[in-house]
């Protein structure tokens, strides 16, 4: 009975369509200044927030590693951030490359000349530095993930050392909560749970130690679809395939 709880208010919750892929187009030599930006072919553009201190326990931005290559150039990020539907992009270490639906963990705002790493792939430009992020942000934005499917909804929960659920799901392909629902079903399993952006569990019974969780800590994008959230870091997003 436990996970049949649901919480009427999220039944205003509804999902968004999911947009096409938006490509910016540009070379990297069009960044240069705090005030320079990337137009898109639809009207989008990029703009640079400048240098962030990336310290936090939690990254500033903490939608995955996207780029991690001796080729990586600002350009590239940026590509890449918004062909997977991000409105952040962050570039650090000099071939590193995030992406988010937004800042995490007000990370503090450093003079510009610590982000002095240069590009791996281009070394006219940087690429952020030593845990220094080079933040930039497209404009208008995506819009933010929303829940899959509202009314299967049971809530957010903490993830202990006994799972919330236990079976892990390899899910071929990116995640999405759609796919994490059906694998789920397949196995015919009660409930689906998804984590991490990426990470897919099932089980017909909650684990003893799980923890209602406000909804705002399941705050990850779904790796295969930015449209949906897909949990959180040790935040488990459970659906009961029986509602």
């Amino acid at each position: 009975m436990f996970f049949r709880v649901f919480v009427a208010s999220l039944l205003l919750i509804a999902p968004i369509a999911s947009a096409a892929p938006r490509e910016v187009i540009s070379t990297s030599n069009d960044i240069q200044g705090d005030t320079a930006s990337i137009m898109g072919r639809q009207g989008f553009s990029w703009n640079d927030l400048g240098c962030f201190a990336d310290t936090n326990p939690i990254r500033a931005l903490n939608g995955g590693l996207m780029l991690n290559s001796p080729t990586v150039t600002i350009t590239a990020c940026l590509q890449e951030c918004n062909r997977r539907g991000y409105s952040y992009a962050g570039l650090e270490y000099g071939q590193e490359c995030y992406c988010d639906w937004k800042i995490r963990g007000n990370p503090a705002s450093v003079a510009k000349s610590q982000c002095n790493m240069p590009c791996a792939g281009d070394g006219s430009t940087t690429c952020g530095g030593s845990n220094r992020i080079q933040i930039y942000v497209q404009s208008p934005a995506f819009p933010a993930p929303t829940v899959w499917n509202p009314s299967k909804l049971v809530g957010c929960f903490t993830n202990p050392v006994r799972r919330t659920l236990r079976n892990f799901q390899y899910i071929p392909g990116q995640m999405t909560a759609s796919k994490c629902y059906a694998a789920c079903g397949e196995i015919h399993a009660f409930h689906a749970g998804l984590e991490y952006g990426n990470e897919c569990y099932c089980d017909n019974y909650p684990g003893p130690d799980s923890v209602l969780t406000p909804l705002s800590e399941c705050d990850m994008a779904c790796a295969g679809g930015t449209e949906n959230l897909c949990g959180g870091s040790n935040r488990m997003l459970v659906y009961n395939r029986q509602l």
